[in-house]
């Protein structure tokens, strides 16, 4: 993750608007788009406190001679994985249900900046600030294979539902994969900075996030061989990319029936986007860039992560419901377990923390 200034946001028409007045104001009204909505206060916990339906569960011991950057459980639940900061190139592997050190990746020769696992959880793939892509055998804990024809940082990583395609972005462009083959098919943007890739649950779209704040959309192609590319973008200019963001796209989430997609920004802000129709929704912003998104699988919370803590919302309501913040340091990531029921928490105080969460309005 690079060091990202702080910028300045400007108002939007639809932008969520917060009014709290103190910490004894029952009743907050929010403007989600033009629909006046009522909650109650979010509550600010730190990191040895619990409420309602989030608790602290461990805090993982330290591995990471630096910040932690990157976060990602396997399908099954059972291991998180964990990428460094600058100067901290090891990928550390964790017992989940005890939270024991499992043994650690060496191979990148600079920051980890980016992880995604296949689905079957037997291969985990990094791309690091030393313009490498490392794929990974998890049960042997080895080095299988090292993709370089990246030029510059692999700042996102995405992998195809069927496991077929590796998706890279980097600050000198987009590329295609077949992971399987464990070949190179395509570059399909050359010079243009890439800060963040998804790929909707069905396999049929994929969305990238560049430096001028615009999101881009790609149609998949069937049979995608060497030959014949796999991801072309969309035809009509009116339908082939989002715009709503001033500054560099750092994050980008599906939901898991693929109707909507959330984005984080430079800017500081996160905009839901409806995918059939284009049509976007501020969600609420941070006092810094967005580092990352998180969208729990029943696709009711979403986690973002930014220099004041982390913040937990409710995407149907547009609810801020929680608000984690450090004492000093920044949330770097985030992840959620593949049952819904953990979070996971890193950042620039080197440690891993896991929370048991459950979505739904917190109790009172």
């Amino acid at each position: 993750m690079t060091q990202h200034p702080k910028k300045k946001t400007r108002s939007g028409r639809n932008r969520l608007i917060l009014f709290s007045f103190s910490l004894f104001c029952t009743l907050i009204p929010i403007y989600l788009g033009q629909l006046p909505l009522y909650a109650s206060p979010p509550q600010t916990l730190t990191q040895e406190s619990a409420w309602g339906n989030i608790q602290l569960v461990r805090t993982l011991e330290s591995r990471h001679k630096t910040a932690v950057e990157s976060l990602v459980f396997t399908p099954n639940g059972e291991m998180l994985i964990s990428g460094g900061g600058r100067n901290d190139p090891i990928i550390h592997l964790w017992t989940v249900r005890n939270g024991k050190h499992r043994g650690q990746l060496k191979g990148h020769q600079a920051r980890v900046l980016s992880m995604a696992i296949a689905p079957d959880g037997k291969t985990l793939v990094s791309g690091g600030e030393d313009s490498l892509i490392n794929l990974w055998d998890l049960e042997k804990r080895q080095l299988i294979r090292t993709f370089a024809s990246h030029s510059s940082h692999v700042m996102a990583l995405a992998i195809t539902p069927n496991g077929q395609n590796l998706i890279s972005g980097g600050l000198d462009g987009l590329k295609i994969w077949n992971l399987q083959q464990q070949v190179f098919i395509e570059t399909l943007l050359r010079l243009n900075p890439i800060y963040s890739v998804a790929v909707d649950p069905r396999g049929r779209l994929l969305v990238t996030g560049g430096k001028n704040g615009e999101i881009t959309l790609w149609d998949a192609q069937p049979d995608c061989t060497e030959t014949l590319g796999c991801f072309v973008p969309r035809a009509n200019p009116h339908e082939g990319s989002f715009k709503g963001h001033t500054d560099a796209i750092s994050a980008l989430a599906f939901t898991p029936n693929g109707e909507y997609l959330v984005s984080g920004s430079y800017d500081q802000g996160i905009k839901l986007w409806q995918m059939d129709t284009g049509e976007m929704r501020s969600l609420g912003e941070h006092l810094g860039p967005i580092h990352t998104l998180a969208i729990s699988p029943d696709g009711n919370t979403l986690a973002s992560a930014s220099r004041d803590g982390l913040k937990l919302w409710n995407l149907r309501s547009g609810e801020l419901l929680h608000r984690i913040s450090p004492t000093v340091d920044a949330v770097q990531a985030v992840a959620f377990s593949p049952d819904g029921t953990m979070l996971a928490t890193g950042g620039d105080n080197n440690t891993i923390q896991i929370w048991r969460w459950s979505s739904g309005t917190p109790s009172n």
